[in-house]
């Protein structure tokens, strides 16, 4: 009789799980398409904001930035409005769109 209730309670469970994903599959799904790479025309960028990325990302692919001035803080923001950089902290890195842009 335990091995029945046992049973029972397992089908149960995986029938909700299932139901439960169902349910949640377009949160998923913008989910996931949120995190995959999207691709950023350079040409959107500014001259400033553009010269100021290709000057530091080779320095950017292996490591994180720390800007040394007030204008460098602000290009860096207007980086991550953009969605190449995000900020960590004090620190600024990468984004995939950033790293696919920074090695194209």
């Amino acid at each position: 009789m335990l091995i029945i209730i046992l049973n029972c309670a397992t089908l149960l469970g995986g029938v909700s799980a299932i139901w439960f994903l169902w349910e949640k599959r377009k949160t998923i799904l913008a989910w996931v398409k949120i995190k995959s790479n999207k691709h950023i025309n350079p040409l959107s960028l500014s001259d400033d904001e553009f010269l100021f990325f290709y000057s530091i990302r080779n320095a950017m692919l292996t490591s994180q930035y720390l800007p040394t001035d007030q204008n460098e803080e602000s290009t860096c923001k207007s980086l991550v409005n953009a969605g190449i950089l995000a900020k960590r902290g004090e620190f600024y890195v990468l984004t995939s769109a950033g790293r696919a842009m920074a090695r194209a």
